[in-house]
C-alpha cells in the first residue's frame, strides 16, 4: 500500500523572508524615485530642471550727477575772469561824475552795462584814451592804472546791470592847465572793457586831450558794481 506523503506547511521563517523580500523592493524603488529630480528643484548631475524659473533679481544702477564743466580760461588772457562779459553783450558810455572831481581834475565815470540774456563777469581797469583828427588817431597816452590801489575784484553783472570804473581827468582849459601840456581837440573816447581786445567809440565833440607824453588822466578805481 502506497504511503501519502503528508503536506508541508509552509514555514513561517520563508513567510518572513518573502516579507522581507517584498520590503526590499519596496524600498529600492522608493530610493529609485527619490534619485529623480523634484520639479523646481536642481537634478543630480547639477543642471537646472524644467520647472518653474525663478526671476532673476534687477540691481538699480546709482544715479550720477554730471556737473556743468568750468569755464577755460581765456588762451590770449588767462588772467581774464571766467565768464568774462562779451564785448557784443556790453554797452559802453562816459559820463563826468561831479562826485569823483577834485582840485584840478574832472572825474568821469566808464560804465559798462550788460546787454546780454546772461550773467557775466569783469574785472580790473579798462583802457581808455582820447581820439581825434576824425580817423581814430589816439592823442596823448591812456590813462594810467595804478601800481598800487583799490582790491581788484571779479564783478558779475546781471542783466540790464552795470560796472562802472572811475576816471580822474586833468583839467587842460587854459593852455593845459597845470599840466602845462601841448592841447587838441578830440572827438572822442576809446574804450577797451577790461580783458577785452575790441575798442569801442563813444563820441564826445570837444574833449581836450594832452598830444604829448604827460600823464594827464589816471584810475580813481577798478570796475565796480554800481
Amino acid at each position: 500500500m502506497s504511503s501519502t506523503a503528508p503536506s508541508r506547511r509552509p514555514s513561517p521563517f520563508r513567510r518572513h523572508s518573502l516579507v522581507v523580500s517584498a520590503l526590499a523592493v519596496a524600498g529600492a524603488a522608493v530610493v529609485g524615485l527619490s534619485g529623480c529630480s523634484a520639479p523646481g528643484g536642481d537634478s543630480a548631475s547639477g543642471g537646472s530642471s524644467g520647472g518653474a524659473s525663478t526671476s532673476p533679481s534687477v540691481t538699480s544702477k546709482p544715479t550720477i550727477s554730471v556737473s556743468p564743466p568750468a569755464p577755460s580760461p581765456d588762451p590770449q588772457d588767462p588772467d581774464a575772469p571766467g565768464r568774462q562779459c562779451p564785448d557784443e553783450a556790453l554797452k559802453v558810455a562816459v559820463t563826468e561824475d561831479p562826485g569823483g572831481s577834485g582840485a584840478g581834475s574832472t572825474g568821469y565815470d566808464i560804465v559798462f552795462t550788460n546787454t546780454g540774456g546772461g550773467s557775466c563777469e569783469l574785472r580790473g581797469y579798462p583802457g581808455v584814451s582820447v581820439v581825434g583828427h576824425g580817423d581814430g588817431t589816439q592823442l596823448g597816452v591812456p590813462a594810467e592804472r595804478p601800481s598800487a590801489g583799490p582790491a581788484i575784484q571779479t564783478v558779475s553783472i546781471q542783466p540790464g546791470g552795470a560796472a562802472t570804473a572811475v576816471v580822474r581827468v586833468a583839467n587842460l582849459q587854459g593852455g593845459g592847465g597845470a599840466t602845462g601840456c601841448a592841447t587838441a581837440t578830440g572827438d572822442g573816447w576809446r574804450v577797451y572793457p577790461p580783458h577785452s581786445f575790441a575798442a569801442v567809440f563813444v563820441p564826445d565833440a570837444g574833449v581836450l586831450a594832452c598830444t604829448d607824453s604827460t600823464v594827464w588822466m589816471d584810475f580813481a578805481s577798478p570796475v565796480a558794481n554800481d
